[in-house]
């Protein structure tokens, strides 16, 4: 196999990875309850008297006994920037719609099912606006549960759940509240597959951002609790550093159709009946890098840079700083692939010669392949000494573009997943960087940069190559017409300034043979 081959293999084997991991075929789930927060539970239990008591029934269980309207009220909170729907069930925030990027739209942070901080749901939550703070208050035998949701202009800021004991409640009892943290993180632009392969349940032990794919998970000392999909988030973070001190979390997995249910455990209450609290501050909204960067709480940890993790970030800061300079983050990528051209063109040049020097090979190697067809390790040592007597290195065109391998996949991986490019437009109908080309213009385009490409690097001269020449960028049209413009764009604009550095070299390789040509019809 020649070393278009090799990489046309490597590179393709890469693609199909991603491909089957974020966009296969969604299985269809199977039919869910008509009401929301089917995971969210609640143990009430007292210290001393048999620990945890049974869990209380979900939410979800009440849609059997009593219809919708019986059961639930809710209450809206809107601004200019934003619209959230609490719900007496739980006393839980079943929708979040945010305005972003100063668009028209709303996105919806709630996947379908979510009610985020549900608890006691057998207890019915009377819902309280005062000023810009929202109160649930539910009442049990064992005492109020107030929960308060403080908002900010720019969105939900806080959230504090407070406990007062009952009289009747045992001396140095302790109650455990369980809240339903996340079922989803929404996204406008995903369907339910894409939902559930992006969201993750996730904390900062102090150390590292851990994910938790299922099980239960200590939170003590942990430094913030996120649930995240690609481009959205909601995390709490201990305003005392004191919010998830005996907290532990359930995480049930997720399956190909639905995202991961977590649920918070938190311990309220304490000796001599005395009222408790915790209290978190809230990060709700997309996953700017410079936004969460500028929080100091280590939430940019939760940004996907794939395993090129540093090289991704450099690249992000890159781009945020083009852009400001641009004002748009369609020329921004252009940009960034030109400044990426320039700095690998010496490897991109060695890996041209290399191609050009193996070409003028051929026909020795062919003659040297029928010479010694019936003795093959004899015509391997005559090709290798044909490699030393012209000073080719069969591998050395390979090498450079290897090398240049991790540059594309962290720019890939960055552009993917850049919540910066929603909404962001480049020009005439490219208007969402972070969108599939609604016509389908820029893939066939870069599917004809690529075809463009094997043709100019001689793989349809081989037979061996011919095929390869022409499924390979069939296939990775094919693979992108779903991919973001961004994504796209970034590759295609890499092909066409491959094939001018292609056509260059090679004007520069007919002339000198040209000159050689001339020169021994002289000396001749």
């Amino acid at each position: 196999m020649t070393k278009n081959t090799i990489l046309a293999v490597a590179i393709s084997v890469g693609f199909l990875f991603l491909w089957t991991k974020y966009y296969r075929p969604a299985q269809i789930p199977p039919s869910a309850p008509t009401e929301t927060a089917a995971a969210a539970k609640t143990s009430e239990a007292v210290e001393g008297a048999g620990g945890r008591t049974k869990p209380a029934e979900a939410i979800a269980g009440q849609s059997s006994r009593k219809s919708p309207a019986e059961t639930q009220k809710t209450l809206v909170f809107e601004t200019e920037k934003l619209r959230a729907v609490f719900s007496s069930r739980g006393g839980a925030l079943i929708n979040y719609e945010l305005k972003e990027n100063g668009g028209a739209a709303m996105v919806d942070m709630a996947a379908p099912g979510s009610a985020f901080f549900a608890t006691l749901p057998d207890t019915p939550a009377r819902l309280i606006k005062r000023g810009d703070d929202v109160i649930s208050e539910q009442k049990t035998s064992d005492g109020t549960l107030i929960k308060t949701y403080r908002f900010t202009a720019d969105g939900l800021a806080g959230f504090g759940a407070a406990f007062a004991p009952a009289a009747s409640i045992s001396k140095g009892g302790r109650i455990t509240i369980d809240m339903m943290f996340s079922a989803g993180i929404g996204d406008d632009k995903a369907d339910a597959k894409e939902i559930a392969s992006g969201n993750a349940v996730k904390y900062f032990d102090g150390r590292k951002v851990v994910r938790v794919k299922s099980g239960r998970s200590s939170l003590d000392g942990a430094g913030w609790l996120a649930a995240d999909s690609r481009y959205f988030i909601l995390a709490l973070v201990p305003v005392d550093g004191q919010g998830f001190a005996g907290a532990k979390l359930d995480v049930s997995p997720k399956s190909r159709a639905t995202p991961p249910v977590a649920n918070l455990s938190i311990i309220l209450g304490g000796a001599d009946k005395k009222a408790s609290s915790v209290d978190y501050r809230v990060v709700a909204g997309g996953k700017s890098f410079t936004a969460l960067g500028t929080t100091g709480l280590g939430l940019e940890k939760t940004l996907d840079f794939g395993f090129m993790g540093p090289l991704g970030k450099f690249f992000m800061k890159a781009l945020i700083a083009i852009n400001k300079v641009t004002k748009n983050y369609g020329w921004a990528i252009v940009i960034l692939s030109l400044c990426i051209q320039a700095v690998t063109l010496p490897l991109s040049l060695k890996s041209l010669k290399a191609t050009t020097d193996m070409k003028r090979l051929q026909p020795l190697m062919r003659q040297l392949q029928t010479k010694y067809k019936d003795d093959p390790k004899r015509m391997n040592v005559e090709v290798m000494n044909l490699y030393k007597t012209h000073h080719v290195n069969p591998l050395s065109g390979c090498l450079p573009m290897l090398l240049q391998m991790p540059i594309f996949w962290a720019l890939f991986t960055t552009l993917r997943n850049a919540y910066e490019l929603r909404g962001a437009g480049w020009i005439f109908w490219i208007k969402d960087l972070s969108a599939a080309d609604p016509f389908y213009v820029l893939p066939v385009l870069m599917g004809a940069g690529m075809f463009a490409q094997q043709m100019m690097s001689g793989a349809t001269s081989d037979p061996q190559n011919k095929m390869m020449g022409y499924i390979f960028p069939a296939v990775f049209t094919f693979m992108f017409l779903k991919f973001p413009s961004g994504v796209v764009l970034y590759w295609l604009i890499n092909s066409v300034l491959t094939i001018t550095i292609q056509l260059f070299f090679l004007e520069k390789e007919i002339i000198k043979e040209h000159n050689e040509v001339v020169v021994v019809k002289h000396n001749n």
